[in-house]
């Protein structure tokens, strides 16, 4: 399918949600080449030509105050995959130069600088947690700004990952019998990240905490709640159809 997106090497997620959040996710994982397209076509948008300065690892950057001179030490950086170095001169920017051209441009790559650090199969949900506090501000304050349509997107990786990572809490706590704590969790999920494959998977969830919890009807219930509404996984529709073969949902 012809990428639609103005933006080279993104996605277009409202065409293809999961797919897009598929390829975000190996993006962030390190598959991604360093020449970055969508950055490089930000740059040319926004008329960012600086001369990146490579650092070597490990040696500070020189203090400078000038708006070039900070960008070209960033851009250094995030060339070099000195990622957290990246995300410290793009904040330096964003705090002498708020107001500046370049701003939209320095605060989405340190959101980016954040996400280009996480690894598939990663527990810690601090990198999407800031990384999606740094797309927040961007939307919040450069609104129709080069950037804002690509940090919607990450934006939307950043809440698929914190709710994989609410997800597996719950799933913890049902492996171990803690069933409140289970729909606790899996009812945050649903509040706070209703729009996210985790969250239509947490569904499925919720009726085996029932289930277990001695609540049968309910549970019955929530599994027929879940195949209806067509989301979540085949596997997990599957599943669902299976439970309710042993104990059909009650008649309302």
């Amino acid at each position: 399918m012809r990428n639609l997106s103005p933006f080279p090497g993104l996605p277009v997620l409202p065409r293809l949600p999961l797919v897009s959040l598929l390829l975000l996710t190996l993006l962030a994982s390190g598959c991604a080449t360093y020449k970055d397209e969508s950055a490089r076509a930000l740059r040319e948008t926004m008329g960012i030509d600086v001369k990146p300065v490579h650092t070597a690892e490990g040696v500070q950057t020189k203090i400078t105050y000038s708006a070039e001179e900070i960008m070209a030490n960033a851009e250094g950086h995030y060339r070099l995959r000195q990622f957290p170095e990246a995300v410290d001169e793009y904040g330096r920017f964003m705090e002498l130069h708020t107001t500046h051209p370049w701003a939209p441009y320095a605060q989405f790559q340190k959101g980016v600088s954040w996400v280009r650090q996480f690894r598939s199969g990663d527990r810690d949900p601090t990198i999407p947690f800031k990384a999606g506090a740094e797309f927040d501000r961007l939307i919040a304050n450069y609104p129709g700004s080069p950037p804002e349509a690509q940090a919607r997107v990450w934006r939307k990786w950043a809440d698929e990952q914190l709710a994989i990572h609410t997800l597996s809490i719950a799933r913890f706590y049902l492996r171990t019998g803690r069933f409140d704590p289970a729909l606790g969790r899996l009812q945050e999920l649903a509040e706070t990240y209703p729009d996210t494959a985790a969250a239509a998977d947490g569904a499925y969830y919720t009726a085996r905490v029932l289930a277990k919890s001695g609540k049968p009807d309910e549970a019955a219930q929530a599994y027929q709640r879940f195949i209806d509404s067509g989301r979540g996984s085949k596997k997990l529709r599957h599943r669902a159809e299976a439970a309710l073969k042993k104990h059909p949902a009650p008649a309302q």
